[in-house]
């Protein structure tokens, strides 16, 4: 007899519309999958217990990845032998002297000038930890420590990545954000100074500008400020001349992703043919490179260059939240203001505190009232451990909406510090840069690459460190170009 022949169909179809409370109860007695659970495993009934869960074999990412880390691939990279890296420049082959003698006459002496500059070497590490028994049971995702290691990477990478280009900038305590006052921080900030920093440190740099040409047009700001209009072909055109008068050529313009968004933008066709052609159907325009008159340089986008808008969630070890303790009017005419007629008004600020586990709780706001061309001077309170206080301000008028302004430094950590608001940064918006990114231009120098060292095993569990030494030098700082206060289209 078949399979199917021990089955009786005779009365397959009875019952079917129709069934007594009696074959219902029968029915509701049969096993279901349901749909899992909330809460422990044990909250599991009937034909659930005995389900193998289902739970997909690769780790699912919703951070960033080895592909959006643009700048430190391409950052020239070199050995570092000691904790102080020392460079010299030479700003001049001779003096500005004729040059042209008599017949049979001497040459007049002339020397080239010469200037030592120094940077830090600055130390990168995250520790790791998984227990023992961790390592022993089956887990989805393979190797786990292999995993962490990987992770433990991905975080240094971040920490570099964002600090090639933020590294002690954003300081100022007399609100000019030009690098020069920022030599107050205090030595317990252990990062190294980035690009911001380096540049705008020798964007008034006698030791950084050409002597041989002064009075010849190499004085113009390495800095643009945008004042809250978008990023245009003019500026780049604008930026790639400055640098090409520096003696630099432009090779990268890099910006956060809304930047080049509005950039891009700009070039899309308006007529209704596409002169450009639409293949396959796919339409749209990516700008990636510019052809200036100084030369051709690429575009990218690099989402660690998002403008910093609002605080972070505070860590356990953060500080407390500061207290400003005053908003102070400083008028009528302050050296430097951009408040003018249209910002004057009442403007809100907040402030927190930063140490060495990172940034703390925003404390409560404070107003002040501005004239044109005037200033606020914005006294935050001493704070136990903070060796930088963040400051955000709201727009004019309103007491909500803080944003980001920039940092201001204690002359002593934990001090109280005073930040003097002239309207040069404006709050939330992008920075961006236009590069040479030649070795003789700039270099991360390492003391020891991206390393792994083990710690004691005195409980357990497994425990390393991820450690990079090293630090960001920019050689000459006015062969590359800063935006700043950048728009955001609508």
């Amino acid at each position: 007899m078949s399979q199917l022949g021990a089955y009786n169909f005779v009365n397959f179809g009875e019952g079917t519309g129709a069934a007594s409370a009696s074959d219902v109860n029968e029915l509701n007695k049969a096993l279901s999958a349901g749909a899992g659970y909330s809460g422990a495993p044990t909250a599991l009934s009937g034909g659930g217990v005995l389900q193998v869960e289902s739970l997909d074999a690769s780790l699912k990412s919703v951070t960033y990845e080895m592909k959006q880390i643009k700048m430190w691939p391409q950052m020239p990279k070199d050995q570092a032998y000691n904790t102080i890296e020392e460079y010299n420049r030479v700003d001049a082959y001779g003096d500005q002297g004729k040059g042209f003698i008599a017949e049979g006459a001497l040459p007049r002496s002339e020397d080239s000038h010469y200037s030592r500059q120094i940077q830090r070497v600055r130390f990168i590490g995250v520790t790791r930890e998984l227990t023992h028994v961790y390592t022993l049971v089956r887990n989805a995702h393979g190797d786990a420590i292999a995993r962490e290691i990987r992770n433990g990477t991905m975080r240094i990478l971040e920490i570099v990545e964002r600090n090639l280009f933020d590294g002690h900038g954003w300081y100022s305590n007399a609100g000019m954000f030009d690098g020069a006052d920022a030599a107050l921080l205090p030595e317990s900030d252990l990062a190294f100074d980035g690009l911001d920093k380096q540049i705008r440190k020798g964007n008034s740099d006698a030791s950084a500008k050409a002597s041989a040409f002064t009075g010849y047009g190499n004085d113009e700001d390495v800095i643009k400020d945008l004042r809250g209009l978008v990023q245009d072909e003019d500026s780049l055109e604008d930026g790639a001349r400055v640098v090409s008068e520096n003696f630099g050529v432009a090779s990268l313009w890099m910006g956060d992703t809304k930047s080049h968004s509005d950039l891009a933008r700009q070039f899309y066709p308006k007529e209704r043919v596409n002169p450009m052609g639409v293949s396959n159907g796919k339409a749209g325009f990516v700008l990636q490179s510019f052809v200036a008159s100084a030369g051709e340089f690429a575009l990218q986008s690099n989402v660690f260059l998002r403008p910093k808008r609002g605080a972070p969630a505070p860590l356990a070890d953060a500080p407390a939240a500061p207290v400003i303790t005053s908003v102070t009017p400083v008028a009528p005419t302050v050296a430097n203001s951009k408040f003018a007629s249209a910002d004057a008004g009442a403007y809100s600020f907040r402030a927190s505190a930063i140490n060495a586990a990172g940034e703390g709780a925003l404390g409560a706001a404070v107003s002040g009232t501005v004239a044109a061309a005037g200033a606020l001077d914005v006294l935050v309170a001493a704070t136990a451990g903070a060796i930088a206080y963040a400051i955000y301000r709201a727009p004019v008028g309103t007491v909500v909406g803080h944003e980001f302004i920039g940092y201001v430094a204690p002359a002593s950590v934990g001090a109280a510090a005073t930040l003097r608001d002239l309207n040069q940064r404006l709050p939330g918006l992008a920075q961006n840069y236009l590069l040479s990114m030649d070795s003789e231009v700039m270099r991360f120098k390492q003391l020891a690459p991206l390393m792994k060292m083990d710690l004691a095993i005195v409980a357990t569990a497994y425990r390393w460190m991820q450690l990079l030494y090293g630090t960001m030098i920019v050689f000459a700082p006015r062969k590359n170009y800063i935006y700043m206060n950048i728009g955001r289209a609508a």
